[in-house]
């Protein structure tokens, strides 16, 4: 019953060790794929250039329109102007995560760019 106990436990610490190697290999994707991204609501199209537009439209017809370039960071991609500020971060090969805030003359109301992930489509 021991013995059946241990390697049960070294099967579980395995796994884990399996998952945050992957997690960590993940986490060193640093290359920003141009192409189409789509969450629930929105779309981001990132060209090679690192240049973008960033479209979201809520169910009343509020729209959030951003276009500009993104600038490699430490760990995640910003776009800043007066305006509007927007970051990326990448989660994984296939997805990001955006989040920013804009003014309402760039987002109407009930339209945010806030903590969404967003799918790779191409």
């Amino acid at each position: 019953m021991l013995a059946k106990n241990f390697r049960v436990l070294l099967v579980f610490i395995f796994s884990l060790l399996v998952i945050s190697s992957v997690e960590a290999a993940s986490s060193n994707i640093t290359t920003l794929k141009s192409g189409e991204y789509r969450g629930k609501e929105s779309s981001l199209k990132i060209k090679a250039d690192l240049s973008f537009e960033y479209q979201n439209f809520n169910e009343k017809g509020n729209m959030c329109i951003v276009e500009g370039t993104f600038l490699k960071k430490d760990g995640y991609f910003e776009f800043k102007d007066s305006d509007c500020t927007v970051k990326i971060i990448i989660k994984n090969k296939d997805a990001i995560e955006i989040d920013g805030s804009c003014n309402y003359g760039i987002c109407g109301m009930g339209v945010d760019i806030d903590h969404e992930e967003l799918r790779y489509k191409n």
